[in-house]
């Protein structure tokens, strides 16, 4: 697990950095005393499993909830503990915005409630790797990967088909595709589809298992076949 520890008082990153490397499974662990530029190095291109965020930077304009949105943009899946030493100030502000939130420490840290939340991460982690997360502005949503049928890019939006229905998310469908490339396959620049819901496949359609036809562009359509058939043979192999 790669994590993040961002507090602006060096003593509590100190403090939570040398806790973090007792711990078997941590790979790496970054620090940053200033909000800003984590993001800016996320921006860069920088992902994190786990960051543990503080929330008040008197020198920052914004405190660390506010940058924990902004990252759960860049990187849906990356969950965040936040950790004050404001409990009362911040309770409902925690839990009612908008991040892939794991839970929330006291300042200073206490070794054992690290690592109950860190066990919390690494299950919520496991569970995540077969699911897909997708943010709203009231909310954010774990959909299984498998319960995917299809996404369809329309006017600054996606729509996600499911087998629960329909949802809505404001995103570009790039930021998926490389996310769900092992099992699903983009197969026009506005849909990306769930390979095991194909059942025929033409230079200028599919057809999937629920009826529904797909336009392929005919630049794409041998990329699309051969993609398509190498994972057929792939979980062929692996069924025997």
């Amino acid at each position: 697990m790669k994590v993040a520890i961002c507090d602006d008082k060096e003593i509590y990153l100190k403090h939570a950095y040398d806790m973090l490397q007792t711990i078997d499974d941590i790979e790496a662990v970054a620090g940053f005393t200033k909000a800003s530029d984590l993001l800016k190095r996320i921006e860069a291109g920088e992902k994190y499993d786990l960051i543990l965020m503080d929330i008040f930077f008197p020198e920052e304009e914004e405190d660390g909830i506010a940058y924990a949105i902004k990252i759960n943009h860049w990187l849906p899946e990356t969950q965040f503990i936040y950790m004050t030493a404001y409990n009362d100030c911040y309770a409902e502000k925690i839990f009612w915005t908008n991040v892939n939130l794991c839970g929330y420490l006291l300042k200073p840290i206490q070794q054992n409630s690290l690592e109950i939340l860190l066990e919390k991460a690494r299950r919520k982690q496991i569970q995540e790797e077969e699911s897909v997360i997708f943010c709203y502005k009231n909310g954010i949503e774990a959909i299984r990967k498998k319960d995917i049928i299809y996404l369809e890019s329309e006017a600054h939006k996606i729509l996600i088909h499911t087998l629960q229905g329909d949802r809505i998310v404001y995103d570009k469908l790039d930021s998926y595709e490389q996310r769900l490339e092992k099992t699903f396959t983009r197969v026009h620049k506005s849909y990306l589809v769930n390979m095991d819901w194909i059942y025929s496949i033409s230079s200028k359609e599919l057809l999937l298992k629920n009826q529904v036809k797909i336009p392929v562009s005919r630049s794409k359509y041998q990329q699309v076949k051969e993609h398509y058939f190498n994972y057929v043979r792939l979980e062929l192999k692996g069924s025997l």
